[in-house]
């Protein structure tokens, strides 16, 4: 038994060396099979080609040549890509900008128009034809602006309820009303007597106004201005009619007024109308006769008593 274990071990040992060069033998040949010689289609030059590679046919170097051109390839598609991202963006951008550049060009387009019909409407408002072809409530707003520009606070008055008051005025003791006629045919003694009536009826509210102005864009009829002359003695209230003509130079008043009263404050002296309360502003050291603007009450100077005196 021993005899035989010795002879299987011996045969092991003698038969594995063998065993394993063979198949290395087996293995070295079934490369051979699998790899050849072959020129590359790239540069020409022989490489050992492999069977299962035939489809390749390049060299191991021309192989690295051209997976570092996809490579580059790959980066340009990316970079070309970006690029063109970039440009569409950029596009969009430029196109916005020119968009809200047409925005702020039809903005300043519709302010300088806007800016043009208001100074056609200020130039018209300086003629009488151009003022009777204001409405109404464009007419009251033109009165309301020029009283505001000779020193009046001015109050605009409800649309109905109002008595035919357009507006309420006050300026230092003086309280008035007035009422706005944009026509075209002369006033007549009945609108006075109407806004006599409304401001010395029981139903007033307010017992404190001295004078009143009825602004009109035509003239008043001889009965009117009668009427208001008489009145304005024995009553408490002073009627003050503004035919067009008046009206416009009330309206060069106020622009003077605005633009100048700096200039004449260091230069003028303070005189306050007894009949209106208008402030007025005389050259110092003249004694001069002259007209209240607003009422047109004529005042003179009186050497003996140093002061003006309504005449």
């Amino acid at each position: 038994m021993e005899i035989l274990i010795s002879i299987l071990i011996i045969c092991l040992i003698v038969l594995i060396p063998l065993v394993k060069k063979r198949l290395e033998q087996r293995q070295r040949d079934k490369r051979r099979r699998l790899e050849f010689e072959a020129p590359c289609s790239d540069c020409g030059h022989t490489y050992v080609a492999k069977l299962y590679f035939l489809n390749i046919q390049r060299c191991e170097g021309c192989t690295r040549k051209l997976e570092d051109q996809l490579r580059l390839d790959e980066r340009q598609r990316i970079a070309r890509e970006q690029a063109a991202k970039q440009a569409v963006e950029q596009e969009k951008r430029r196109q916005q900008q020119s968009g809200e550049e047409k925005v702020r060009n039809r903005m300043r387009a519709q302010e300088q128009q806007a800016q043009d019909r208001r100074r056609e409407q200020e130039q018209a408002t300086r003629t009488i034809e151009g003022l009777q072809q204001l409405s109404g409530e464009e007419f009251e707003v033109v009165v309301k602006t020029v009283f505001e520009g000779l020193g009046w606070q001015v109050a605009l008055t409800p649309r109905s309820g109002d008595g035919g008051i357009d507006l309420l005025v006050q300026r230092d003791n003086a309280k008035g009303v007035v009422q706005c006629k944009n026509w075209r045919d002369p006033v007549g003694i009945s609108e006075v007597q109407r806004l006599f009536g409304v401001l010395t009826g029981e139903n007033i509210v307010d017992n404190s106004f001295n004078i009143a102005f009825l602004v009109t864009t035509s003239n008043f009829s001889a009965a009117a201005h009668h009427f208001a002359k008489e009145k304005a003695i024995p009553e408490r209230v002073h009627f003050k009619l503004v035919n067009g003509h008046e009206f416009l130079r009330m309206q060069a008043d106020s622009t003077n007024c605005q633009t100048t009263a700096e200039n004449q404050e260091s230069s003028t002296s303070i005189f306050q109308c007894q009949i209106c309360g208008q402030r007025l502003r005389i050259p110092s050291g003249s004694h001069r006769n002259f007209r209240c603007k607003m009422c047109r009450a004529r005042y003179e100077w009186i050497s003996s008593l140093g002061r003006y005196r309504k005449t």
